[in-house]
């Protein structure tokens, strides 16, 4: 429980120390039903990222999350006997779903070090926005150095 309140506490500070900083925003694409966000470049970032490496990146969230949503037979399975055992299975085994936000944080930083750092913008893991949007903000060097 510390551990969330020193992350939230790290967010806030963050979050606030680039408050001035221009953000950009890669926004949800509502037309394939599930969670996925839009693969164009945005227009205020021509120019400053290639085209075809942001598309890579985005891809790659999109189809982690879609791996994530999809339904399996295993998946069904734990989610009855955790509903039937009154959700105490989530204390003793790891769940699938969050396995692949975990996979998605850490390909946000990947993503950050890889693609975005060098053009001096940093991802922000689309996780704490709520899955609404991929907010990219303007850093400097020291403050991309700072992944979240």
């Amino acid at each position: 429980m510390a551990a969330a309140a020193n992350m939230d506490a790290r967010l806030d500070e963050f979050d606030g120390a680039e408050a001035d900083r221009e953000r950009f925003y890669a926004c949800r694409d509502y037309s394939k039903g599930i969670v996925a966000f839009k693969t164009t470049l945005p227009a205020k970032l021509e120019g400053r990222v290639d085209a075809a490496k942001f598309a890579e990146v985005i891809e790659h969230i999109n189809s982690l999350i879609e791996q994530a949503e999809t339904y399996t037979f295993p998946m069904f399975l734990m989610n009855l006997c955790n509903c039937l055992a009154g959700w105490t299975l989530d204390l003793c085994l790891s769940n699938p779903y969050a396995a692949y936000f975990k996979q998605i944080t850490a390909y946000t930083a990947v993503a950050n070090k890889e693609v975005f750092q060098p053009n001096k913008l940093r991802m922000i893991d689309p996780l704490h926005r709520g899955l609404r949007v991929i907010e990219f903000v303007e850093a400097d060097v020291d403050s991309a150095l700072l992944m979240i």
